[in-house]
């Protein structure tokens, strides 16, 4: 399967002079033991480990309204009402550096074309203009017809409680130019399926690797029209 590796077994011989040791599932190796009790040691994506584990804190709410709610009330997100329009809640808990303004454009089309949808984002780290962050982003969303309170912000917390609270979003939308790696293995260890757009660099590949190996599917996009 050309998609079960990050860089495919006969495209990456190209553009390197070392030898390449492909690993049997994915490149990346994540240890949530010390996160969550019994959480497991699991290669992201590698077939029997994390597929057949993947239930935990954070996806166990999505059987109950009440458990969903409950997650998005502690994380200021638009709750579900019994006879109102469900508010969709798209993610990307990325460094805010790999945020870049043709895939925001396009993330704020899905928020225009999904009324009643949220974008939840992680709050810019201290060391960074946390504030001014968050106000452009906000302002590029009106920008582009999108109300600035659509745009959440999600605190940094300890990783137990950050793979918990993706039981409260939908879907999480990967970034364009540097995708996803830990943050996407994070998002399917929650339950919370991920949708990627792969390019031709590893930076861009990693989400298509680690999606493909978990559903044993490509169920991805290979472009944004």
């Amino acid at each position: 399967r050309r998609w079960q590796h990050v860089l495919p077994p006969d495209t990456a011989p190209a553009h390197y002079t070392e030898k390449l040791a492909y690993l049997p599932h994915s490149y990346q190796v994540n240890f949530y033991d010390r996160h969550v009790p019994g959480g497991g040691s699991h290669i992201a994506g590698g077939a029997g480990t994390i597929s057949s584990s993947v239930v935990s804190a954070g996806s166990a709410t999505r059987g109950s309204i009440e458990g969903i709610n409950a997650l998005r009330t502690a994380n200021g997100l638009p709750l579900i009402g019994k006879n109102a329009p469900y508010p969709f809640v798209f993610c990307n808990f990325n460094k805010n550096d790999k945020l870049e303004p043709n895939m925001f454009g396009v993330w704020m089309a899905i928020l225009r074309r999904v009324p009643g949808s949220v974008l939840w984002l992680l709050r810019p780290s201290q060391r960074m203009a946390t504030e001014s962050i968050e106000i452009h982003l906000r302002a590029t969303a009106a920008a582009l017809g999108v109300a600035p309170d659509r745009i959440r912000f999600a605190a940094r917390v300890p990783k137990a409680d950050h793979l918990v609270r993706h039981g409260a979003a939908d879907l999480f939308l990967d970034t364009f130019k540097y995708g996803a790696h830990s943050t996407a293995t994070d998002a399917l260890r929650g339950g919370l399926p991920v949708l990627t757009c792969p390019g031709d660099s590893f930076a861009r590949r990693v989400g298509l690797s680690l999606v493909s190996n978990l559903v044993r599917e490509p169920g991805v996009g290979g472009n944004t029209a």
